[in-house]
């Protein structure tokens, strides 16, 4: 962040702001000032798509340590499975619902879970209701993953992707006096900061509504923590610089035609008056009346000019004569502001 005092400032124009920051700060000499209603209207929409307010997680369920994930039905749930998602969220159906449906669609999935947690809304794509053909792709096109294991250890490797950043495994356990408690762990893709709300030591829950409200506060801070990751950061920026490249290139080229034809019409003006067409009478020789040749309707003939040695103006393919006695070069190569 920088700032610049009001007083440096010329007049509320952005140039004379542009001019100030140039003035002030040497590494911001290449700052441009763009004047284009479609670049701000892309930066709004740029930045609605970077403060989230819809949540699509993944949910995977693992009866067994080796079982995949993407062969699972809905008969293999056990009861402490659909307990946890009774407490997620409000199982829906994807066809007719009017609210934030993730990737789920009538033509890949029937049913979904929907909530709602701090003005920030959440749809919940558990895998084993999703369509065989779209389980993988779905899974791995979300930020954050939860993972339900039933026993034993997880393995994240396999469900690596570009767009998954982080994976929350979920397991059931029993504490003392049948108490219902689950255990949790996170995994975190390379490169993406820690977040809160951090893990307690020993990370085991009872599975209660506050543990849901926990659960769904790292899965926000989760995303977009991922949004500081080195590799979206990169990305972003890219994005910016392109888009701001691209409309700075488009104004240039919309305002280059302007420009030619202005300084074309400055040239036009600053040329002599062109001098009507004259015709050439050759004496009689005999008591004939004299013979008139007409000239062609160009209006232009070639004048040699004087003293027109080899290199002279009047050898040069490029020039043209607008009238006797004046030889005027070829236009001059215009520059592009």
């Amino acid at each position: 962040f920088f700032f610049i005092p009001v007083s440096a400032v010329k007049r509320p124009r952005p140039k004379y702001f542009l001019a100030a920051v140039n003035e002030r700060f040497e590494s911001l000499r290449d700052m441009f000032h763009v004047e284009s209603i479609e670049l701000t209207n892309q930066l709004l929409h740029y930045d609605q798509i970077m403060r989230v307010r819809n949540h699509k997680v993944s949910i995977l369920y693992y009866p067994s340590p080796d079982a995949d994930p993407f062969e699972v039905s809905e008969e293999d749930f056990s009861p402490r499975f659909k307990r946890f998602l009774n407490l997620l969220g409000d199982k829906v159906e994807v066809e007719g619902f009017k609210e934030y449906c993730g990737d789920l669609k009538p033509h890949n999935s029937s049913h979904g879970l929907h909530t709602y947690y701090r003005e920030l809304e959440f749809m919940f794509q558990v895998i084993p209701w999703v369509g065989r053909d779209r389980r993988n792709p779905i899974a791995r096109n979300s930020i954050t993953t939860i993972a339900f294991v039933e026993n034993g250890s997880l393995d994240v490797e396999p469900l690596s992707s570009h767009v998954l950043h982080n994976v929350v495994a979920l397991q059931p356990m029993v504490g003392e006096n049948d108490e219902l408690r689950i255990k949790i762990a996170c995994a975190t893709r390379k490169g993406t900061p820690r977040y809160r709300p951090t893990l307690p030591m020993p990370a085991i829950f009872t599975e209660d509504e506050s543990f849901i409200e926990y659960l769904l506060c790292k899965v926000v801070n989760g995303e977009r923590a991922a949004f500081h990751c080195a590799s979206t950061v990169r990305n972003q920026t890219k994005s910016l610089l392109e888009l701001t490249q691209m409309t700075r290139r488009g104004q240039l080229l919309a305002a280059l035609p302007s420009k030619i034809s202005s300084r074309l019409q400055a040239l036009k003006d600053a040329l002599p008056a062109a001098t009507p067409p004259t015709t050439r009478v050759r004496a009689a020789t005999t008591g004939t009346a004299p013979s008139r040749r007409k000239v062609p309707s160009s209006g232009s003939l070639p004048i040699p000019c004087t003293g027109g040695g080899r290199g002279s103006p009047a050898h040069s393919k490029h020039t043209r004569v607008a009238s006797a006695g004046r030889v005027l070069a070829a236009s001059p190569t215009l520059a592009s502001a």
